[in-house]
């Protein structure tokens, strides 16, 4: 379980502008990280501790629900209304940020 130390570390990490993040990959969309909501998970990958992010859009109907608060979001397509990232919590390192793909 990710500690709020650590999420406030990986909050840190994060581009403040994802649009710049996105430009260097060729990517682009039009939404910055504050119009999402979080969801945390800690796990391992063998003997590092990472914290796995997945990001809801504001205004995707699990976020207007409130159905993003009771369980983990898994989710297929959506382009850009969910992004994920992984953090490595011991070298405090941003390993990814990515869009979820389009369909």
């Amino acid at each position: 379980m990710p500690t709020r130390r650590e999420i406030m570390e990986l909050e840190g990490a994060l581009p403040p502008d994802t649009r710049s993040a996105w430009s260097e990959r060729k990517i682009t969309s039009p939404r910055r990280l504050s119009e999402y909501k979080r969801q945390y998970i800690g796990r391992m990958q063998g003997q590092k501790r990472l914290i796995h992010v997945t990001f809801l859009h504001n205004s995707t109907d699990s976020v207007r629900s409130g159905e993003w608060l009771q369980r983990v979001s898994g989710v297929v397509g959506g382009g850009d209304m969910y992004l994920y990232a992984d953090y490595d919590a011991d070298a405090k390192v941003l390993l990814s940020l990515a869009i979820n793909s389009a369909r």
